[in-house]
């Protein structure tokens, strides 16, 4: 894991889109994923609503990007 973006994300994400963002970040090299609420939330323990601002706040700070 890239540290400078680590403590980047840290320091700029509440703490629901940071947990969401080292989701993503754990399965970044070459994993091919869909996008699930119900994964993360096994993983992390993020209700619907946590994990619906933290897709808002990763988008709006330009850590997620639709490719569609």
């Amino acid at each position: 894991m890239n540290i400078e973006a680590f403590e980047s994300a840290a320091l700029n994400l509440d703490a629901g889109a940071f947990k969401l963002w080292c989701y993503f970040a754990k399965n970044a090299n070459g994993y091919n994923f869909a996008l699930s609420s119900k994964a993360v939330e096994e993983t992390f323990g993020i209700k619907i609503k946590q994990y619906n601002n933290a897709i808002a706040e990763l988008i709006n700070k330009g850590y997620l990007v639709n490719t569609k």
